[in-house]
């Protein structure tokens, strides 16, 4: 079974929650993205991983940018505010301050 750490950062309070998933697939992922992010969400940026495809869909009216980490994109070369380093730097952070914990 894969274990998937779901962080959902927001970029406007600072704040970020992150949650052990059983599963790395839309079925795994949305219900929590759906419960955990306000509905009126305008922008959702995530990479490029094929379980984020048209997560846009869970909101009324929200735009989903990505980035493509597998071709070296980290931030997008024409939308400066399209990347998700925030996250990507507390995920990094939990690692490896959790690196001692057998899950």
């Amino acid at each position: 079974m894969t274990i998937t750490v779901l962080g959902i950062y927001c970029r406007e309070d600072k704040e970020g929650v992150f949650f052990l998933v059983n599963g790395k697939k839309k079925k795994d992922l949305w219900p929590l993205i759906k419960e955990q992010t306000d509905p009126e969400t305008t922008f959702v940026y995530t990479d490029s991983a094929k379980s984020y495809h048209n997560v846009d869909e869970l909101f009324d009216d929200a735009i989903h940018m990505t980035v493509n980490h597998k071709k070296g994109e980290f931030v997008d070369r024409v939308v400066k505010d399209n990347h998700i380093n925030s996250i990507e730097n507390q995920n990094k952070l939990l690692k490896k301050r959790s690196s001692h914990i057998d899950l």
